[in-house]
Order: C-alpha cells, then structure tokens, then sequence
C-alpha cells in the first residue's frame, strides 16, 4: 500500500492500493467506542458502537503507526511515496540529547532522604524517551507511575528551546488546575534544580476551562503550594485575555 503525506491537512492519504488492501485497511481502522454499549443510540439499534478512523482513503497523521501495524496485519507494505517530507527530525540522534542532560543538568542538586544534597542526573530511560518524542513528531509515550514524566517532558522543552526553536510554544492538557501548578513547580525545579527552587516564587500561569473561561493564578496573590504540589487555589480571577 503507498501513502502520500499531507503536510497541509496533517494526514495519509491513500495513494495506491488494490480494492482488497483498501477494504481490508478499512476494516482495521474501524474501532468500538468506548463505552458504546451505555450509548442511547446503539440500546436503540441505530449504531453499532464503531467509529472508523479511515475516511474516504485519509487517516490521521497521529495513526501512522497503527496504519503501519495494519499494514502488517493484512500482509501489506507500508511506503510513503514522500517520505522525505515525513515529520520525522532525523537529524536529532540519542547521543545529542544525552550529551545535552550531561551538559544542563551537571550543576543539579536534589535532597536524599538523610536531606544531603546529592547530585542529580536523568535515568537513560528518562532521556530514551525524551528523544524518541524529540524525534518523532507524531508519537504516545507511555511512562509507568512515577517515572518521571514532568522530568521527560522537561527535558523535551529544554532541548527544543534551545537547540530547535526559541520561540517554540506548548500546550499541556491536564484535567485538573492542581495538576497544571504542580507541573508548573517540577517544570521550574528540573530548570533550575532543587536546591535553586526555593528562590524561584514570581511566575504566573493560564488556565483554560472547558466552557471557555480563562483563569490566571499567580504564585504569591493566587495559589499558595503546600508539600509539593498540594494546592489550595483562593480568589481567582478571571480574564478575557488568552
């Protein structure tokens, strides 16, 4: 099967294909919603529960790798016919961003258990996962609990920021304000290191509800952070300005 990347549109577009390896594809890209069975409209028997996420010979840039794993999964090739335009960064290899933990981390601190400042470092796992996300722009990382997600994504905004675009800007979704002030603080912490953090204490943060409301806490007037990430939020104000 031959793809072609849509840079405009974000998506593979089917560009050669037998009747059979179409249909086949179809298939495979045609999922159960979660939760379907509780759906009024399937109780009614007007829906089946399925969602397809091949439409009309497009998929989402963001399956790739599931169209790849069809692809294997009917017997089929996977070419990109474009594929020097794929939005894969092949010019990041792992030692670059080893080499860059080494060099902005060797002056970090954080406190044992005995409150001994000891010298901090990412794990190979944490800087594995930061570039394959650095090189491929399309992914899902899976970390295990307490694997140092905030630190992985640090590492991530770090590196693009001063090696790939400075003026890069990212979007974190998290379901709750406790979350985003408690990323905030790890985010300054793995910048400036543990024992630098306690000096850091004028910052402010936006926050975008659901419905639409923006909501701006601050760090003196807003929030007050308790014990690591424990927060308790007082008269938040809110703003038109996003």
């Amino acid at each position: 099967m031959k793809l072609r990347y849509d840079a405009e549109n974000e998506e593979l577009v089917v560009h050669e294909s037998s009747r059979i390896e179409y249909h086949q594809m179809q298939i495979y890209l045609t999922r159960y919603v979660k939760g379907y069975k509780y759906m009024a409209a399937f109780k009614m028997g007007i829906w089946k529960g399925k969602k397809s996420y091949f439409r009309d010979g497009k998929i989402n840039m963001g399956l790739w790798k599931e169209c790849v794993r069809g692809c294997q999964e009917i017997g089929v090739p996977f070419h990109i016919i474009n594929k020097e335009d794929f939005p894969v960064n092949r010019d990041i290899t792992y030692k670059d961003v080893e080499d860059f933990c080494k060099e902005f981390y060797k002056t970090h601190k954080v406190k044992n258990k005995e409150g001994e400042w000891d010298q901090f470092m990412p794990y190979d796992h944490q800087i594995d996962s930061a570039y394959k996300i650095l090189r491929n722009r399309y992914c899902m990382a899976e970390v295990a609990t307490s694997g140092g997600k905030s630190l992985i994504i640090s590492i991530v905004m770090f590196y693009t920021l001063k090696h790939l675009d400075s003026n890069a800007k990212f979007l974190i979704i998290v379901p709750s304000i406790t979350l985003v002030t408690q990323f905030y603080d790890e985010m300054l912490r793995n910048f400036y290191g543990s024992n630098n953090i306690s000096n850091i204490n004028n910052y402010s943060i936006e926050v975008e509800r659901e419905d639409g409301i923006i909501l701006r806490l601050n760090s003196e007037d807003d929030i007050l952070t308790i014990n690591r990430g424990m927060v308790k939020v007082k008269d938040l104000k809110n703003t038109d300005e996003i």
